[in-house]
């Protein structure tokens, strides 16, 4: 008898409380950050799509990464399978102010 595989949309909705506190503790921001701001990639009016954004790390590095070296991005668009990771997303954009930022699920 074989079980089901996982669903990943209600692991993560579950478990989205840890997934944000890993993240943290690796200091997975801060050394994106780091990475984005040192990029021969960056240019002015990036359009970026983040697949996958889970709590939006990748994109705000990127974001703060961009503005820290003067740059303005085009457009930034973010999707993810699992509401409850969009929704902490989309608290982190409001919390800072951020417009401009797409998500969908």
């Amino acid at each position: 008898d074989q079980a089901e595989p996982p669903d990943p949309a209600a692991l993560f909705s579950e478990r989205s409380a840890i997934y944000v506190r890993f993240i943290r503790a690796v200091r997975s921001p801060q050394g994106l950050r780091a990475y984005f701001q040192h990029s021969p990639l960056l240019r002015p009016w990036l359009r970026v799509l983040d697949a996958g954004c889970g709590t939006g790390v990748v994109t705000l590095a990127l974001r703060e990464a961009l503005l820290a070296r003067g740059l303005a991005p085009a457009s930034f668009h973010a999707f993810d399978l699992t509401p409850a990771m969009l929704e902490r997303f989309r608290g982190t954009l409001q919390k800072r102010g951020i417009e401009g930022v797409e998500l969908a699920q």
